[in-house]
C-alpha cells in the first residue's frame, strides 16, 4: 500500500522540465522512502526475534515432549511450525518489498542526479544567452548611436549645400550681371578697327 502510494507519488510530478520542483519532489519522496526502509528494518528485526522466541518455545516443547505425552507435543509442535512458517514467508513478503524499495529509491536517486546535470545545463546555456543578449544590446546602443551621428552629419550636409546652393546662386547672377555690363560697356565703346 506504501508503495502505491510511492509510485503515485512519481507519476504526479509537475513538469518534465519543472527541474526545481522536481528536486523539491524528489527530496521529499526520498526522506519518506528512508523511513519506510527504517520502518521494514525495524519490522525484520521484531520477525527475527519472534523467530528466536518460536525457536525457543520450540527447544522447550522438545523437552516437554521427553517428559510428556508424544501426541500433545506433536500437536504444539505442527502449530509452532506454522506459525513459524507464517512468520518465515512475511518475512521473505517483507524482504522482497525492502528489495523493491531499495531498486526504486536508486532509480530515483539516478533521476534526481540527471534532473540536478540538466539543471546545471540549462543554467549553463542561460547565462551564455544572458551574456549574447548584453554584447546584442550593446552593439544595437552603438549602431543607433552611429546612425545619429550620420543623421546629425547628413542634417549638417544638407545645410551647408543650401549654403553653398544659395551663394552659387548668388555668384551666377552676379556673373550674368557683369557680362550684361561688359556687354554694354562694350556697345558703347566699340570703335571700328580700320
Amino acid at each position: 500500500m506504501i508503495l502505491l502510494k510511492m509510485m503515485s507519488m512519481l507519476y504526479r510530478m509537475k513538469s518534465r522540465f519543472d527541474f526545481k520542483g522536481r528536486c523539491e519532489q524528489m527530496t521529499d519522496y526520498i526522506k519518506r522512502l528512508r523511513l519506510c526502509i527504517k520502518w521494514f528494518q525495524e519490522l525484520q528485526e521484531s520477525y527475527v526475534t519472534e523467530r528466536e522466541k518460536n525457536q525457543t518455545t520450540l527447544d522447550s516443547l522438545e523437552k516437554k515432549c521427553d517428559q510428556t505425552g508424544v501426541a500433545s507435543l506433536e500437536e504444539e509442535l505442527a502449530r509452532v511450525t506454522t506459525e513459524k512458517n507464517a512468520a518465515v514467508d512475511s518475512h521473505n513478503t517483507e524482504k522482497e518489498a525492502i528489495l523493491a524499495i531499495e531498486r526504486l529509491h536508486a532509480s530515483l536517486t539516478g533521476e534526481l542526479e540527471k534532473a540536478q546535470e540538466d539543471l546545471i545545463c540549462v543554467s549553463q546555456r542561460m547565462e551564455s544567452l544572458t551574456a549574447t543578449y548584453r554584447e546584442s544590446q550593446e552593439y544595437n546602443t552603438s549602431l543607433q548611436q552611429y546612425n545619429n551621428r550620420l543623421q546629425v552629419d547628413c542634417e549638417t550636409f544638407k545645410t551647408n549645400l543650401a549654403h553653398a546652393e544659395h551663394e552659387r546662386a548668388v555668384i551666377v547672377e552676379r556673373l550674368s550681371t557683369i557680362r550684361g555690363r561688359i556687354n554694354a560697356f562694350c556697345r558703347m565703346n566699340w570703335v571700328p578697327l580700320e
